[in-house]
């Protein structure tokens, strides 16, 4: 698999702040509970009304075939069967997830249940639920890993279509009766590369922690502490700011605290950006791998703050996986274009 999106939902801070990379419908909210790691401002939460977010449109593949993994808690499985997460086309429904009043969750189309899980979820307690679906009319699959648990059987030519034809984004949605919901640590794998469940991740968040090379101005005394907020801030505190072409702010992040052994499928470089006059203002982001940049394409600015995701799965110094080491010493930033 391809991997695709991540989010730690560590540093968001609230609905409105999620955007573009988010879409969210009313009562959801990002980083106001505690992460299943006990990381404070680490989890999102969905208020009991019907209330969703979806992510921002994906490029799942030609195969239609994703693999999805999450973090997730719910206050109690009272209201049982509800949903917990679709795969649609724009905003068509083409399958679905939900949760059954026995702990076991189910893959649905439209209102027949195609495959269920043999293990199950406990109320009120951190799980990590992993769903592998190829999206066909007639040779379609659904397999479920829950908390890194082998043994769970693929079900086989399924018809997991029901309506709609290619998926381009995952909705997580309430149960729009009682339940509170928790949300952490998301993936979304496409359908090119390695075809398995990555298993139980955790998401970290670094931020900067140092200045390499700067050339915006700076709020603070010097560039990194004016981005280094755990939480976003829509309040205009503190920033950089430029209205250079070519300027470009690269920094040293902090440490991953991760062991030399430990597996990374991939980094995210996230900004949180707008610009403040007429015109374009389009901005970049970049990576630095012992001496070797990768830079991303333009992210067109509005008036209004917005995170922008760029996802990297090979270290480009080596064309290659990510290592400990090799995070742990990368630089990161941005550049007005």
């Amino acid at each position: 698999m391809g991997l695709n999106f991540i989010e730690s939902w560590n540093g968001v801070g609230a609905a409105a702040e999620m955007i573009p990379k988010w879409v969210t419908e009313g009562g959801f909210t990002g980083g106001n509970a505690t992460g299943r790691f006990g990381e404070a401002s680490g989890a999102a939460v969905g208020l009991s009304t019907n209330y969703a977010c979806s992510t921002d449109p994906l490029d799942p593949g030609t195969t239609n075939k994703l693999i999805v993994g999450f973090g997730y808690k719910v206050d109690d499985l009272v209201d049982a069967p509800f949903d917990i997460v679709e795969f649609r086309d724009g905003t068509t429904q083409i399958f679905k997830i939900q949760m059954n009043a026995d702990g076991t969750i189910s893959g649905v189309r439209g209102s027949t249940i195609v495959h269920t899980s043999l293990h199950t979820i406990l109320a009120n307690t951190w799980h990590y639920i992993e769903v592998k679906v190829l999206l066909h009319n007639s040779t379609g699959t659904c397999q479920f890993q829950i908390d890194g648990a082998v043994g769970e059987a693929e079900s086989t030519g399924l018809d997991t279509i029901e309506a709609g034809t290619a998926c381009d984004n995952v909705r997580w949605k309430s149960t729009g009766t009682s339940e509170d919901w928790f949300l952490d640590d998301v993936y979304i794998a496409d359908s090119s590369g390695a075809t398995d469940f990555l298993g139980d991740v955790r998401v970290l968040t670094l931020v900067p922690d140092g200045d390499d090379s700067v050339q915006f101005t700076p709020t603070e005394v010097d560039n990194h502490s004016s981005v280094d907020d755990v939480l976003t801030n829509a309040a205009d505190a503190d920033y950089n700011e430029s209205n250079t072409t070519t300027h470009k702010d690269i920094f040293t992040m902090a440490a991953t605290g991760l062991a030399a052994g430990d597996t990374i499928h991939g980094i995210a470089l996230n900004m949180w950006t707008k610009k403040i006059d007429a015109g374009a203002a389009d901005m970049k982001l970049e990576v630095d791998s012992s001496g070797t940049t990768e830079t991303s394409g333009a992210f067109t600015q509005t008036t209004a703050y917005g995170w922008f995701h760029w996802l990297r799965t090979l270290d480009p110094n080596v064309a290659g996986a990510w290592t400990q080491a090799t995070v742990d010493a990368l630089k990161a930033g941005y550049s007005r274009v």
